[in-house]
């Protein structure tokens, strides 16, 4: 029995003695993300929400278990829910873009993307993501700007290398 199995087991002996428990429920929560124990993450943090509804780091968790199961529904709303609650937040900006843009909720995707950007102008990735967004509507220049900002941030980002790479061609041609 690893270690994980062991802290999981006695956990939910914890959570049999206190099922309200909010941090034996969030201990719990984690340990099975930690085993991509999926599932049981999801239903742990609905657990911990039911009882503490206006946290956002138990959204926030609930929305990267809702990602890794593939309910990007599911993972879209409680990255909204998260967001609500800590609107100054870039990384729940951030992540909900991803989903949006998975969603094919491309407003919604580069909408969340500036505000990330707005909120924390260092969040590379955010800059990469929104100069994707930005080339692919066809916005070359701001897409140009972007992604340099994140290259400016993060040299070796080939996200950032591979789309600019793509913009500049598309730029040359053009001229």
């Amino acid at each position: 029995m690893g270690r994980r199995t062991r802290e999981m087991f006695f956990l939910l002996r914890a959570l049999d003695l206190q099922p309200r428990r909010v941090e034996v429920l969030r201990s719990a929560a984690v340990c099975a993300a930690a085993t991509r124990s999926w599932e049981q993450a999801c239903r742990l943090w609905v657990r911990v929400l039911d009882i503490t509804p206006d946290a956002p780091d138990a959204w926030a968790q609930l929305a990267l278990s809702e990602q890794a199961r593939g309910r990007l529904e599911s993972a879209s709303h409680a990255w909204t829910h998260a967001a609500e609650l800590q609107p100054d937040a870039a990384p729940f900006q951030f992540n909900m873009g991803v989903v949006k843009g998975r969603l094919g909720d491309r407003a919604g995707a580069y909408a969340a993307f500036e505000k990330a950007v707005e909120l924390d102008p260092g969040h590379a990735r955010a800059w990469a993501n929104l100069g994707v967004m930005r080339r692919q509507s066809g916005d070359v220049g701001g897409a140009e700007v972007s992604l340099r900002r994140a290259l400016g941030l993060r040299p070796n980002y080939a996200l950032a290398l591979a789309n600019l790479a793509g913009v500049l061609e598309t730029l040359g041609n053009h001229q």
